[in-house]
């Protein structure tokens, strides 16, 4: 029943457009509050009913930029302050061997081909989801096998319009909600799918089924560049926070929490 009321209590917040709080945080200067509803929400078809027709395109391969060298470079060496043997001894309780080992999404071929690919994942009561930028894949979390994908993010946002459908960017998030038996999906979004990332695409599933319909919504949060969007779960809301950049990426603002 704690569960269900909890579920009530979201959903009703769900239907009518959440609020996307920016509670205080460097980015705006302490104390600052900021409220805006979602520009658009609605119920999308099942993911697996939009799985065929809603493929990720695929990009042509290129040689990554190489990275500029970092100044003064750390060298690693032991640390003759460390006891290495006591060390050891706190580390001596073992970890249990995984359960199921198994292949998540390929790379090369998915989406972006972005590096790195911003790998995560979230286990629920009989699924597991993984996403990396620009795809995701739903397994069975009992034998491994793919249920569903990969798939293009942006396949989720099909016929929603906007930046979410036409400007996903990638930094994706999957979390389980266990409280509330939900799947709960992110992605940064700007109107051309180029920065700064401008807006914040979610969507929270209508059953424990992560291959199923969803709730989507989308948030414009300004014209700032919102960078590594990271989800939370708590009993009461929502919560995520963000890095925020100026538009050109040139300058750091600050973090920023929302709920």
């Amino acid at each position: 029943m704690k569960s269900h009321s909890i579920l009530r209590r979201r959903l009703f917040a769900l239907g009518g457009g959440i609020l996307f709080l920016a509670l205080s945080g460097f980015a705006f200067g302490a104390g600052r509050m900021q409220v805006a509803p979602s520009y658009q929400h609605d119920v999308s078809r099942p993911l697996r009913e939009l799985a065929a027709g809603d493929r990720f395109p695929q990009r042509q391969e290129r040689e990554a930029a190489e990275n500029p060298k970092i100044p003064n470079a750390h060298i690693d060496s032991p640390d003759p302050v460390v006891d290495r043997g006591s060390f050891l001894r706190m580390l001596a309780p073992s970890i249990p061997e995984p359960l199921l080992n198994f292949d998540g999404i390929a790379f090369p071929g998915v989406g972006c081909n972005c590096a790195p690919p911003d790998t995560n994942g979230a286990v629920g009561l009989t699924q597991y989801v993984q996403m990396v930028n620009e795809a995701y894949q739903v397994f069975d979390k009992t034998t491994g096998a793919s249920i569903l994908g990969p798939n293009s993010i942006v396949s989720l946002w099909s016929g929603f319009g906007g930046a979410c459908q036409n400007g996903g960017g990638g930094d994706p998030v999957v979390l389980y909600d266990q409280l509330a038996d939900r799947w709960v999906i992110s992605q940064f979004a700007s109107a051309d799918g180029g920065a700064p990332m401008t807006d914040e695409c979610v969507a929270v599933s209508t059953s424990g089924d992560a291959t199923g319909s969803y709730y989507r919504y989308g948030f414009h949060l300004g014209s700032n560049f919102y960078d590594y969007p990271h989800l939370s779960v708590w009993p009461d809301a929502y919560y995520m926070s963000m890095n925020v950049f100026n538009a050109a990426g040139t300058a750091y603002l600050g973090p920023q929490p929302f709920a």
